[in-house]
């Protein structure tokens, strides 16, 4: 099945923010329906409150029950704009939005751009267009039509750069290269040099370095303790 192992990612899911919005109490959208959290709506009530942890748990099932629509339909390879773009597009539109429909003709030929065009096409609500529902699709369509895509395995490796620093907590003890899982010390100029090197060179700048820390036992056993965390999550 095409696509079944694609994940929104982090861009996908600011999209679906920007354009849902962040509510804590129950209100009724655009055509009365009662909405909470990022439009999240299945069993929501008058009166209702939620947390912000709880906003962004059913934004996640959200996503991945509108999801569902991509994997049964597309049959043709997405990149990770174009399915970003789409997870949006369904969960604001429903799962099944693209059953028997233009725009999956043109998705499963590639026909890009008449996809993004039949796609800001979707933008009544109540019989009306809505011109929040036009901004939306023409955010959509050109997310879906950005060829400037990064892989899932680039954008682990981009993160995982981030995380490096040197850090050392006083003049008497080694500078230490922190990779964001493990602290090594490192005994000579040379081996901070070859990191620095490979940071470089995948980000354009150089590895922060953290100096003088007072506390410096305690730091480490904090540190120690974070690595040895159970996740949350």
């Amino acid at each position: 099945m095409a696509n079944e192992n694609m994940r929104l990612s982090d861009k996908g899911r600011n999209l679906i923010a920007k354009w849902e919005g962040l509510r804590l109490t129950a209100y009724q959208d655009s055509v009365g329906v009662w909405t909470i959290g990022y439009g999240h709506t299945l069993g929501v009530t008058p009166g209702m409150t939620i947390t912000e942890a709880q906003a962004n748990s059913f934004l996640d099932e959200d996503v991945a029950s509108h999801a569902i629509g991509i994997f049964r339909f597309v049959t043709v390879q997405l990149n990770q704009n174009q399915f970003d773009a789409l997870v949006s597009f369904h969960f604001n539109l429903g799962a099944y939005i693209l059953q028997n429909s233009q725009l999956l003709t043109y998705i499963n030929s590639r026909q890009w751009q008449a996809a993004a065009n039949e796609m800001k096409k979707y933008v009544y609500a109540g019989g009306e267009i809505l011109q929040g529902l036009v901004n939306r699709r023409n955010d959509e369509a050109s997310l879906f039509l950005d060829t400037n895509v990064s892989s899932p395995e680039q954008t682990k490796k981009e993160e995982e750069f981030l995380m490096w620093v040197f850090y050392q907590a006083n003049n008497n003890v080694p500078v230490r290269w922190f990779n964001g899982e493990h602290a090594y010390p490192l005994a000579h100029a040379d081996e901070r040099k070859a990191i620095n090197d490979i940071y470089k060179a995948n980000t354009g700048k150089d590895v922060p370095f953290l100096t003088h820390w007072k506390d410096a036992t305690p730091y480490h056993n904090r540190l120690a303790n974070v690595l040895n965390r159970k996740a949350d999550f």
